[in-house]
């Protein structure tokens, strides 16, 4: 069984010896009380060892209400159901073998 990663190397090399490059910005998001927010951004310099999702500086794991997910280099983080407490600054930090970037936005939220 061959693993992607180990057969795409070679065509990849010149990406893979650089630290994760923002390619698209997040954006601050202002959203109603109970509304759903998303916040998206892209790296290249995949394969990442690492993605996290901090809120005002807490890393935020995925719960119910609050979910990360990846595809490629495309990475998401959904909040349900919005309330005041979710208001502040949110940031998505990509980490490989050379080194991390992150990508911040604020979110602001208006009483329902």
């Amino acid at each position: 069984l061959k693993l992607v990663e180990t057969s795409s190397h070679s065509s990849f090399d010149s990406k893979l010896s650089a630290s994760p490059q923002l390619l698209m910005e997040m954006s601050d998001i202002r959203v109603k009380s109970g509304e759903m927010a998303e916040f998206s951004c892209s790296f290249d310099g995949q394969p990442f060892s690492g993605v996290v999702w901090d809120h005002n500086g807490q890393t935020l794991l995925d719960t119910e209400r609050v979910r990360s997910s990846r595809s490629g280099g495309l990475l998401s983080l959904v909040i349900h159901s919005v309330d005041v407490a979710d208001q502040g600054l949110y940031r998505c930090t990509a980490t490989n073998q050379h080194g991390q970037n992150s990508s911040s936005a604020r979110l602001t939220v208006e009483g329902g």
